[in-house]
């Protein structure tokens, strides 16, 4: 009798980004667990969690050869973030309790996420200005802080088929008109 235990069920997870006043992102991830428990626990499956994670991050240069992206204000990072309990007698009542305590606990878990994929991002950055050409991070720099402020229109990434920093970092060379499997 084995019997395979899927406690998570990872429905939904996006990721996108616009840029706002030039050398400003907005970096939104979302993402829906459905849960599912066998035996006694049972009444609380099909029950979901859905967080929905906004940080602006700011686009600096110190110097020519210095771009780093910076969050500028990890402490506002939860846009949204609800569960949802099956129905039940007390539904309600635990499923206000739960989400008033998880937001507040929710901003400090994923604030070192969204630094850690900052970092990675600025580690990758400053790699691929060493390997691929002098001037690479300005030319991000400048493109970005070109583009056009529109609002409604931004790039979205399922990260259940493509992961995130890599993608994100194929953006901004592209942005910037460059393309790093082309030695110059």
């Amino acid at each position: 009798m084995a019997e395979t235990l899927k406690v998570l069920n990872l429905e939904s997870a996006r990721v996108s980004w616009k840029v706002l006043r030039g050398s400003e992102l907005v970096l939104n991830l979302y993402s829906k667990l459905v849960l599912h428990f066998p035996g006694i626990f049972q009444f609380l499956s099909g029950s979901s969690v859905e967080a929905n994670i906004t940080s602006h991050i700011a686009l600096t240069q110190d110097s020519p050869r210095d771009l780093k992206l910076v969050l500028k204000d990890c402490s506002n990072l939860l846009g949204g973030f609800s569960v949802n309990l099956r129905k039940g007698l007390f539904t309600n009542l635990v499923s206000s309790l739960v989400n008033k305590s998880l937001k507040t606990l929710v901003p400090a878990l994923f604030c070192p996420l969204v630094n850690m994929w900052v970092s990675i991002i600025n580690i990758n950055l400053q790699f691929l200005n060493r390997v691929v050409s002098f001037g690479l991070l300005g030319k991000i720099y400048s493109a970005l802080s070109k583009l056009p402020v529109t609002a409604g229109q931004y790039v979205e990434l399922d990260l259940q088929n493509s992961p995130f920093p890599s993608t994100f970092i194929d953006w901004l060379l592209q942005t910037a008109g460059v393309n790093p499997r082309i030695n110059p």
